[in-house]
């Protein structure tokens, strides 16, 4: 099941917006509000799919493939810059190490495929993109 949600970006804060279920979902991040709205959307019983990320005026972003990997990753801020990341939750840690090793494999298999251009748009190149 394909998922789009609308992504907003004002004053330093990123805002996704998506409807499942028949609920609305707001995701707000600095950075990375998609994952954010993955984790909402897995929480909620939502099947595997991508989740096609779209501007207000409905071009398309960028396309994440599955939604389900896209809840095990966030955004990190370091000296480097912004990079994917697993995301780090204080439950998970409960599970072990094999389980930290499987998100490191999610992170790297969804990076490499993170952004895809739109069907009439190059591939994004801003900083956000990036």
């Amino acid at each position: 099941m394909n998922i789009t949600c609308v992504t907003t970006s004002k004053n330093g804060l990123d805002t996704s917006v998506c409807e499942f279920a028949g609920k609305k979902l707001t995701a707000k991040s600095r950075h990375g509000s998609e994952f954010a709205l993955c984790r909402q959307l897995v929480a909620l019983g939502c099947p595997d799919g991508a989740l096609i990320v779209t501007n207000p005026a409905g071009a398309e972003l960028m396309r994440f493939p599955s939604i389900h990997k896209g809840a095990g990753l966030t955004i990190q801020e370091g000296r480097e810059g912004e990079r994917l990341a697993p995301f780090s939750n204080p439950a998970a840690k409960l599970l072990g190490d094999h389980q930290e090793c499987t998100e490191q494999q999610i992170a790297g298999e969804i990076g490499s495929d993170r952004l895809r251009a739109g069907k009439s748009e190059p591939a994004p190149v801003s900083a956000r993109a990036a």
